[in-house]
């Protein structure tokens, strides 16, 4: 069976795409590939791969207490498969090979280590949140695991039974339970560990994920085709809400700007209440610059880079700013109706966070405000409209220089060394999400699976 040769579709996903990549893959490691050299000696060690629209991105990290280290970093466009053709995974494998390289200029040591965390693409998944009350019987008794445990159960029963039926784009649907979050109040007031308070009114504030089944078990091929082992499924857009914390808003939407979609997502008191994607990101200013310039991809896109970075001189800048007003005008129309879509809970949140490529581009920001002066849309407060800064990320130390096109990837990392802190609440929700779904007959992934 010969590669395809051919650009990654990520905006058009389907799983048959990404299957038969990996089964050439897979044939030539059982025709005797050598297998990858590790760096024994370093279990605090994790690679990560996000799988954009337009380029992969592939992150060399250690864990040192609560702190991540990106030691290692690859942005490779999936156009180099076009000049190379070969299979998906001899992509990623070529990715994450120049990352370990680069480990060992940076550190003085190369770092290979053995097991992966995943991006799942936003375009795949579904998210739902779900607000539940519960009416104590006896508020005068402190709240214990049991009591606080059964609350639980009762919530994501009815939180995945809204999910369920609310329909789902996959006759495979599966619970991503690395994903599902809670939020719970003691009578109005939040708590992030509610045992031992004593109060009536139980509030649970719910997310859910669910993604195909088959798509998770090809990853799952893909990470055994790099003789890698799967540590964690994250949804990019999550992980970015849930490593910047502080630096975001307590509400707020973001807007992460991708080389061929831009993902919107909604989040109330920290926590993600959904998303939702419009097909239109960096690709398409690209190719309008190619367009009125005659020229190839490689070097529209470095004229977009420049012009972003304010490189041009002042004619040309002028020129290339008139050439973008109307991709422009038309991403701001997607956006309007993207920001409709999103589920939010009312009123859209005051603050807009705008990240990613694209984020970058001279007018995304003004774009933006013109969006949001359309009279369809409703906010709490004056909207106002900011870049989420990656430096902005606390717990994390890159050992190179930081490239804006990794901003997802650098949050997965640090997203995913702070689920392992997590405390006895998360615990508590797992296991009572893992009960609802044996009881429902809903198919769960957990880390077990992985």
């Amino acid at each position: 069976m010969k590669s395809r040769g051919r650009r990654f579709p990520w905006q058009t996903f389907r799983v048959e795409h990404l299957v038969p990549a990996l089964e050439v893959r897979r044939a030539r490691s059982r025709a005797g590939t050598a297998p990858r050299r590790r760096s024994a000696g370093h279990p605090e060690a994790f690679s990560v791969l996000d799988l954009g629209t337009t380029h992969l991105k592939a992150l060399v990290c250690r864990r040192s207490g609560p702190v991540v280290e990106v030691l290692g970093q690859c942005v490779m466009p999936y156009g180099v498969l076009e000049q190379a053709p070969g299979s998906m995974a001899e992509l990623c494998d070529r990715a994450l090979t120049q990352a370990e390289d680069n480990s060992a200029v940076l550190d003085g040591r190369r770092l290979v280590p053995d097991e992966v965390v995943i991006g799942v693409p936003a375009s795949t998944v579904v998210a739902r949140s779900y607000e539940v009350a519960y009416r104590r019987r006896d508020p005068s008794q402190p709240l214990d695991d049991a009591e606080l445990e059964r609350i639980l159960y009762i919530g994501q029963r009815t939180a995945l039974e809204e999910l369920r039926r609310g329909g789902l784009p996959f006759s495979d649907a599966v619970i991503l339970a690395s994903g599902t979050q809670v939020r719970v109040a003691v009578d109005g007031h939040p708590a992030d560990d509610p045992r031992g308070l004593r109060g009536e009114m139980i509030t649970l504030s719910l997310l859910n994920i669910a993604t195909s089944n088959a798509l998770l078990r090809a990853l799952c091929r893909l990470a055994d085709a790099l003789q890698l082992a799967v540590s964690g499924f994250m949804v990019p857009a999550q992980a970015v809400v849930d490593a910047l914390g502080p630096a975001l808003s307590l509400d707020g939407v973001g807007i992460d700007i991708g080389g061929r979609r831009t993902v919107l997502v909604a989040w109330r008191q920290g926590m993600v209440q959904g998303w939702t994607s419009i097909p239109f990101g960096g690709q398409d200013f690209t190719q309008a610059i190619q367009r009125a310039y005659h020229l190839d991809g490689e070097r529209a896109e470095r004229l977009k880079c420049w012009y972003g970075e304010g490189r041009l001189s002042p004619d040309h800048r002028e020129g290339v700013r008139e050439v973008l007003r109307s991709p422009w005008e038309h991403w701001k129309d997607r956006l309007i109706e993207g920001l409709l879509d999103l589920p939010a809970n009312g009123s859209l949140p005051g603050y807009f966070w705008l990240w990613g490529g694209g984020a970058r581009l001279s007018g995304a920001v003004e774009a933006v405000r013109a969006a949001l002066s359309d009279a369809r849309l409703s906010f709490e407060g004056y909207p106002q409209v900011r870049l989420a800064e990656p430096s902005a990320l606390r717990n994390l130390r890159l050992a190179g220089e930081m490239d804006a096109l990794a901003c997802s990837g650098y949050a997965m990392a640090v997203a995913f060394a702070r689920q392992g802190e997590e405390g006895r609440l998360a615990a508590l929700l797992q296991k009572a999400t893992m009960a609802v779904c044996r009881a429902e007959h809903l198919d769960i992934w957990t880390l077990s699976d992985e």
